[in-house]
């Protein structure tokens, strides 16, 4: 089993490095003479050509991952050999996975998306209200963009609770539900922002069958 995760690791790192290779600034062809700029259209070409390795070998990652995970090899993907595997669902352009380990439990959702893979800690399964919210951001942190991916989630374990609600400043997400088994449901909810957390009111709410709140968090 340490053949697939060299083989996994191998092709991340071929992809970082055609990535960090693809990164050559556009020239400007007025800049440069006649008898250059044969030489730049060959350049360019070149970093198209890189490009598009960067996505083949990123789509190739992404499925060589999803197959693992969707086989009975899934434990041998996590560093940890006791790593318990509660729950994993996969679809064609993403898969979810909650699992525990020597670290605790964790909720993990990777995209196809280029570098979308988010991994959440849950504190607990047996929550006191029923259910567990935890946040991370993931994404790049400066004046302009602040964090790209919000990505709230945790576990239900109240089955009055039928639906869950994020608010962020206002604006409302519904957060995909999964079943892990009979007395308990997963829960996530992922979305772009072009702020941070800290500027913004966010309000989880999680709804009965009728619609009605019967759990509510706010975070500032």
């Amino acid at each position: 089993m340490k053949e697939i995760k060299k083989v996994i690791l191998w092709v991340g790192i071929i992809a970082i490095v055609i990535a960090a290779l693809s990164f050559i600034d556009p020239v400007d062809n007025e800049d440069v003479s006649p008898n250059d700029l044969d030489v730049v259209k060959d350049l360019e070409k070149e970093n198209d050509y890189l490009k598009q390795d960067i996505e083949w070998l990123e789509d190739s990652l992404f499925e060589s991952r999803k197959f693992i995970i969707d086989s009975n090899l899934a434990k041998d993907y996590f560093p940890d050999p006791e790593t318990e595997i509660l729950y994993k669902g996969i679809e064609e352009t993403k898969y979810v996975i909650l699992y525990r380990d020597e670290m605790g439990n964790n909720l993990n959702v990777t995209s196809k998306e280029p570098r979308f893979e988010i991994i959440l800690g849950v504190p607990t399964l047996a929550p006191v209200d029923g259910i567990t919210m935890a946040y991370t951001g993931l994404g790049e942190r400066n004046v302009d963009n602040g964090i790209e991916n919000h990505f709230f989630g945790g576990v239900i374990t109240n089955n009055e609770i039928k639906d869950v609600h994020v608010s962020f400043n206002g604006e409302v997400y519904k957060a995909n539900i999964f079943k892990v088994d009979n007395n308990m449901y997963g829960w996530y909810s992922i979305f772009k922002k072009s702020s941070t957390l800290e500027e913004n009111t966010v309000i989880t709410q999680a709804l009965d069958e009728d619609g009605l709140i019967i759990w509510e968090r706010s975070l500032r």
